[in-house]
């Protein structure tokens, strides 16, 4: 534990009321908050605030976008920012399997 103590201190050198308090007060974002409640300790660390951010801005187009021409007509959208666990269909993908063995020379050594 970062407290330096461990269960089996428990009560010879921690008592069980200091320990009580010891858990009691722990931060959300401890080990034993992201057992408890998952959510409080996601809003807590932060961990979700790429995501959040994303959403966001996404939603701050759309509403640069609602009074334009397009907008009024609910033509041509904007799309939601890129985010690294979504998958996009923009995205290149770069092979599409393994090169066979009689390419490879021609490969690595760039077409030459």
């Amino acid at each position: 534990m970062t407290a330096g103590w461990t269960l089996e201190d428990v009560p010879r050198r921690l008592s069980w009321p200091a320990l009580h308090a010891f858990v009691t007060h722990l931060k959300p974002d401890s080990a034993l908050g992201w057992l408890v409640d998952p959510q409080a300790a996601l809003w807590v660390s932060g961990a979700n605030a790429t995501s959040l951010l994303a959403s966001i801005g996404h939603r701050l187009d759309i509403l640069a976008w609602q009074p334009t021409k397009n907008g009024q007509k609910g033509r041509k959208p904007p799309e939601p920012w890129e985010t690294p666990w979504v998958k996009s269909k923009k995205r290149r993908t770069i092979g599409a399997g393994p090169i066979p063995a009689s390419e490879w020379e021609a490969f690595w050594d760039g077409g030459k």
